[in-house]
């Protein structure tokens, strides 16, 4: 077989596409690099469909000659068998970058039927809209993107399949190619590729092969695009193709080939009319009708379509325009007009253009689960029967219509109603339901009067610990139902940031339960979470477009141990310890459920009081000491606590972090073996000299002897340090890195060692920004040389044996550092 090289004008891959992309297209691009054409297939595409030498060379289309060639963009069928024109899937959003590779074998398989199957693509891969960047310029021009050509006809062509569509790009016209007639339908990724092209506006024009008109199922296919099509704003119109002279089936390849012309093609457009029963027609039409009229359509920042629509009972549901619930509404007042059932039909049709309207015609609105912020208040949805909102403001709390509140909220399926809200309760009931410390019930209280605070400031996480037996679990269902009461109470852990993000739509609080570790993925996840960061990931529907969760949430966590080992989501917890009850002071779980119901509502309305407090006193007040990490949060609780006990509820929070903070040395081998050497003398030298002098402290002589997540390399150990350097600050050590050549490292011991300083001072004395990120945090990057000042610290007996698991020790590329000798031993200052 010959093969020859593309020439000049080829397309080029000036990047490897980014990992978002997906393997298939990172195989697709790589592929395409230096691969050659055979002639017989040259011969195809230049000949036997029309298609220009320049837009052949765009494709990329090669030549698959072995099976292992096949195998490596993602066929491993063993039925289909080289030699194969493969043909590069271009998209709007891939630009010159394929997303993967449809194949045209020489000798194609037959599928159950017994015909043969033409275009083959790799098992379980979406289809796709194929885009050539031709097209693209052309489209653009037409949607009057400067700088762009316009096509010789203002129509943008679908057509069927990659070789049609390129012949069509040939003739100066704009063509996108379906990968089949059918293909288009429920595939999200076809119609997540529609809404970046934006047909709105613009004139559609289907040109499927001239069987369109006859063939009963082509046609089906044909009013079912068309449908979404003119749903999404175009103006839909079809190219009749004629057949062949010997009555062959003729597309549109074909057509240019016989020696049509693009004025012949333009004499063969009419405007689309659907020819489905006039009964079902006006069933859509009414449908519409009934959602234009009864529903408010807006959408929210996201690009989501929603619709607030009247609940039976009175007040209003918000109901997201896709989703099964509004569905069920719009067909449950179809019935009651009509005492019928809405044809499925005539539904998607209704909803697919009642989301149109939302998107392109409704306002932009925030949307909030639960607790809402909006005109100087806080909005608490009770979920009741009555659908009543209740508004905190500085002046006090009362209940308001679902109307007169301008915060939409959205009521997930599994949502709980919340305690009616009694005026003049308190929290003493607390006490006798949650079974903590003496410093825990401080901490949730400040946890409850944080979950209602506005932004911009991060909620803490609150951690809970304790014994089997210990009633954390119950405690942590009790705080659950006093602000997001929901259907499972408590979750097990998310695997994976998509799981997290589901559970964020799913209420307002996340309550994880039973938690013996937290990755470290996890945890910068939660950081983001506690800090008002957001979860981002691809689309269900596209490679290409990141869909961003905003993600301001309260934490629950429980577990016997204390979960949270990274310094970084330690400094944005609270940490409760409850204590097993004795014999006499146990009650059944039936008691404690009765005595929640009986103090639910008064437990509830003190917290809106604090709320209201907060509210009234923030920016009034100054707290009596540096502000901590989360700055936002201890100044919206000192504000909103008691006049009395706000000096103490300061010193519970200083307490409750310092407290971790040397935890957190003790338990980690590195932090508490940087606190030996600062105790030892000041240390000024680069990550190398530091290790060096770090492993002869510690006596660590070789791998064996490294304790867990010990750095094995200088690069290592400095990744570490900017991440346990919050934690060894507030425990008085203070470590920055000096820009320079070496990029030196400064420790330094700011305690005397004959006299120290109260925990309160050490916990209030730095205050961190709260960024919301879902990686490391670098800030010591920036330091360049400037001391990041800290307090000093009451320090207690710091023993080494634990360590965090550095995911960096994986890769060694230092020269060995030398090893120490000495005992290890018990550090104590």
């Amino acid at each position: 077989m010959a093969l020859v090289r593309l020439e000049a004008g080829k397309l080029a891959i000036k990047q490897t596409p980014p990992r978002s992309y997906g393997r298939a297209a990172r195989i697709a691009a790589k592929a395409m690099v230096h691969k050659l054409l055979s002639e017989g297939h040259r011969r195809i595409l230049e000949r036997e469909s029309a298609i220009s030498v320049p837009i052949i060379n765009e494709m990329g289309a090669w030549t698959a000659t072995t099976k292992a060639e096949l195998s490596d963009i993602g066929f491993r069928q063993e039925d289909i068998r080289p030699p194969a024109l493969v043909l590069p899937v271009l998209t709007w959003a891939g630009g010159e970058c394929p997303m993967y590779s449809r194949i045209r074998p020489d000798s194609p398989r037959m599928d159950s039927k017994g015909r043969p199957r033409k275009y083959e693509q790799p098992l379980g891969q979406s289809c796709r809209v194929y885009c050539l960047p031709a097209a693209r310029a052309f489209i653009e021009g037409l949607q009057s993107v400067a700088g762009r050509p316009l096509p010789e006809l203002d129509y943008i062509f679908v057509t069927e399949g990659e070789k049609k569509a390129a012949a069509l790009v040939s003739q100066g016209l704009a063509a996108l190619g379906l990968p089949g007639v059918w293909n288009f339908k429920n595939v999200d990724a076809l119609r997540g590729d529609w809404d970046l092209i934006g047909p709105k506006g613009q004139k559609v024009c289907i040109v499927f092969d001239s069987d369109s008109a006859t063939n009963e199922q082509v046609r089906k296919a044909e009013d079912r695009l068309a449908d979404m099509l003119r749903a999404m704003g175009a103006a839909v119109y079809v190219c009749r193709l004629l057949q062949g002279d010997d009555g062959a089936k003729t597309g549109a390849d074909d057509f240019f080939v016989r020696g049509g012309t693009v004025d012949e093609l333009d004499e063969l457009i009419e405007e689309h009319k659907s020819e489905k029963p006039e009964k079902q027609a006006n069933a859509a039409e009414g449908l519409i009708e009934l959602g234009r009229s009864r529903a408010k359509l807006w959408h929210n920042a996201n690009r989501e379509p929603f619709a607030t629509v009247p609940h039976v009972s009175g007040g209003f549901d918000n109901l997201p325009v896709r989703d099964r619930s509004f569905r069920e509404w719009l067909g449950g007042e179809w019935y009651h007009q009509r005492k019928s059932a809405a044809p499925k039909d005539a539904l998607d049709r209704a909803v697919d253009t009642l989301a149109a309207h939302a998107f392109f015609e409704g306002q932009e609105r925030e949307i909030a689960r639960r607790v809402g912020h909006a005109d100087m208040a806080v909005w608490l949805d009770l979920c009741d029967d009555r659908r009543r909102i209740v508004r905190v403001a500085a002046d006090g709390w009362d209940f308001v219509a679902d109307d007169a509140c301008p915060v939409r909220f959205v009521r997930p399926k599994h949502a709980g109603s919340l305690p009616e809200p009694k005026p003049g309760g308190n929290m003493t009931a607390l006490s006798e339901l949650l079974s903590v410390d003496a410093d825990g019930l401080p901490m949730i209280e400040a946890f409850l009067l944080g979950a209602f605070m506005p932004p911009p400031g991060g909620f803490p996480i609150l951690i809970a610990t304790g014994e089997q037996g210990s009633g954390k679990s119950f405690g942590c269902r009790v705080l659950r139902r006093l602000i997001d009461p929901a259907e499972p109470s408590l979750r097990l852990p998310p695997k994976d940031e998509r799981d997290l993000a589901a559970a964020l739509g799913s209420g307002f609080i996340l309550a994880f339960d039973n938690l013996a570790s937290i990755s470290p993925k996890l945890s910068d996840s939660l950081c983001a979470l506690a800090t008002g960061g957001g979860i981002a990931a691809r689309k269900l529907y596209t490679d290409s477009e990141e869909h961003v969760v905003m993600g301001r949430r309260p934490v629950l966590i429980n577990g016997i141990n204390d979960p949270a080992s990274a310094p970084d989501l330690a400094e944005r917890s609270l940490f409760v310890h409850f204590v097993r009850p004795g014999g006499d002071d146990r009650k059944a779980e039936a008691d404690l459920e009765t005595l929640y119901l009986a103090n639910a509502g008064g437990i509830l309305g003190a917290v809106l009081d604090r709320v209201s407090r907060a509210l009234r006193d923030r920016g009034k007040i100054t707290p009596p000491g540096a502000l901590p990490r989360m700055a936002d949060f201890a100044a919206w609780v000192h504000a909103g606590s008691p006049e009395a006990e706000r000096e103490l509820v300061w010193q519970f929070l200083a307490q409750n972090r310092a407290a971790k903070n040397a935890q957190t040395v003790e338990e980690d081998a590195l932090s508490s073996a940087v606190v030996a050497l600062a105790v030892s003398g000041e240390f000024k030298g680069t990550a190398r000299e530091m290790l060096a002098k770090l492993n002869l402290q510690e006596e660590i002589n070789g791998p064996k002897d490294r304790p867990e997540g010990w750095p094995a390399s200088a690069d290592a150990l400095g990744k570490r340090l900017r991440r346990i350097a919050p934690v060894l600050r507030g425990v008085g050590i203070e470590i920055w890195q000096e820009r320079g050549k070496q990029r030196v490292w400064h420790l330094d011991q700011k305690i005397s060692k004959t006299g120290v300083v109260s925990v309160e001072e050490a916990a209030t004395s730095t205050t961190e920004p709260e960024v919301g990120s879902l990686v490391d945090d670098t800030s010591f990057d920036t330091c360049d040389g400037a001391s990041l000042k800290v307090s000093t610290v009451e320090t207690s007996s710091l023993n080494v044996d634990l360590a965090f698991v550095d995911a960096s020790d994986t890769c060694d590329t230092s020269p060995p550092i030398p090893a120490g000798t000495g005992e290890r031993r018990r550090i104590e200052f």
